[in-house]
């Protein structure tokens, strides 16, 4: 009985978490922006009505980047340099999965931009009729 009542309380503070999280007062307090996911390969009736959003939009991405990327000792000193592309799909609970590199720099440079996207704040998932879907990103890390 006493795991149950345990369940309970549980589930209870989950459901007013997730009610708190989406609501438009934390959306505003936030300022979460709506950023445009991956729609290759997608069609018309599989796009999501509304995209996922994140704090401060692309420019939270793009400070996040800028505030965390350290480029590797060992790059540095054999002069390797850039573009890493990531692929990752925000979940229909806002969190970043299926990390993949898309197009490879140096395994070095691949494993520190893996390592930062990881930081990312929870998204506000896309919808699509009234449901949350998962939605797939390409994020370029120089």
């Amino acid at each position: 009985m006493r795991k149950f009542i345990i369940a309970i309380i549980c589930l209870s503070l989950y459901s007013c978490s997730n009610t708190k999280w989406t609501n438009n007062k934390n959306i505003q307090k936030h300022n979460y922006q709506t950023i445009i996911g991956d729609l290759s390969g997608l069609d018309s009736t599989d796009r999501p009505d509304t995209y996922p959003l994140y704090p401060d939009g692309i420019n939270g991405i793009n400070n996040l980047l800028i505030e965390n990327i350290k480029y590797p000792i060992e790059a540095q000193k054999k002069e390797i340099q850039g573009r890493v592309l990531l692929k990752y799909v925000v979940n229909k609970k806002g969190y970043i999965t299926n990390i993949e590199v898309d197009e490879s720099a140096h395994p070095l440079l691949d494993s520190e931009a893996i390592r930062v996207i990881k930081l990312m704040k929870r998204w506000i998932p896309g919808k699509l009729n009234g449901e949350f879907v998962e939605v797939i990103y390409r994020q370029p890390v120089n």
